[in-house]
């Protein structure tokens, strides 16, 4: 398995499971920006994160994962025993009630709603409340019949297809971790955030800064008076104008 014990942040459990043809990936995530705080930091997290290379569970000398689809047509199909032993390597050992989740197309679209949800189920008082694993497809998909033994829960980011779920599970993690409170410098941060709980579902309200004047567009006024009722009145109004420009689907008067 791909481990990296520094960036791991192996303090305790529960864990964390990826099963990725590619676990590299996840490391520079993993290690910059403010997400780094929850891969480093035990004061502010209280679980490890196991990447599992499915690769050293293929078979033979060449280490095949994959195989032609049954029926013919194009591309390879992820191999449903190559997976299931990657899978049962991580649920010996974390347990067999552990969460799994599986990229894939047949997931809802993820949105705030969800992002919420799933917050509230795997990080209540901020800490993972049990281990979870996470299964990345690539190719043309997985063995249908991996599938059917497991029923994960399927989690997608959108109605288009990427060469693999690395990238979409990176940044649906990335919505979920940073409303960890201590993550961000802020506490209110997220909940003012685009359809955070302040914007009730709404685009946030446009931000500036210096400087105060830019090839001749000034910063409005109002945001220097002082009067904090007037400056969110103001900032609301500007809310529902951006979301009815942008976003007329999710605009409510």
């Amino acid at each position: 398995m791909f481990e990296n014990e520094n960036l791991t942040g192996k303090y305790s459990q529960p864990v964390l499971g990826i099963i990725s043809l590619f676990p590299e990936m996840f490391i520079p995530w993993m290690s910059l920006g403010v997400l780094s705080k929850v891969f480093s930091s035990p004061e502010i997290c209280n679980f490890s994160v196991n990447l599992i290379n499915l690769r050293d569970f293929g078979e033979g000398p060449h280490k095949i994962v994959d195989g032609r689809p049954c029926g013919g047509g194009p591309g390879m199909v992820l191999r449903a025993d190559v997976l299931d032993n990657a899978m049962q390597t991580f649920l010996e050992k974390q347990g067999s009630d552990s969460l799994i989740f599986c990229l894939s197309p047949r997931g809802t679209p993820w949105n705030e709603s969800q992002c919420v949800f799933w917050h509230e189920q795997l990080f209540p008082e901020g800490r993972l409340a049990k281990s979870c694993l996470f299964i990345c497809g690539r190719y043309e998909g997985i063995d249908e019949r991996l599938l059917s033994c497991y029923d994960p829960i399927y989690l997608s980011v959108g109605d288009f297809i990427l060469t693999g779920g690395e990238v979409a599970l990176m940044a649906i993690l990335e919505s979920i971790l940073r409303k960890i409170p201590q993550v961000l410098g802020d506490s209110n941060s997220a909940l003012q955030d685009s359809f955070g709980q302040y914007k009730k579902g709404l685009l946030d309200h446009p931000v500036y800064t210096r400087p105060l004047d830019f090839k001749g567009l000034q910063v409005p006024e109002i945001l220097f008076s002082g009067h904090h009722q007037q400056i969110e009145s103001f900032r609301e109004k500007q809310s529902l104008e951006v979301t009815r420009c942008y976003r007329p689907d999710i605009y409510t008067s």
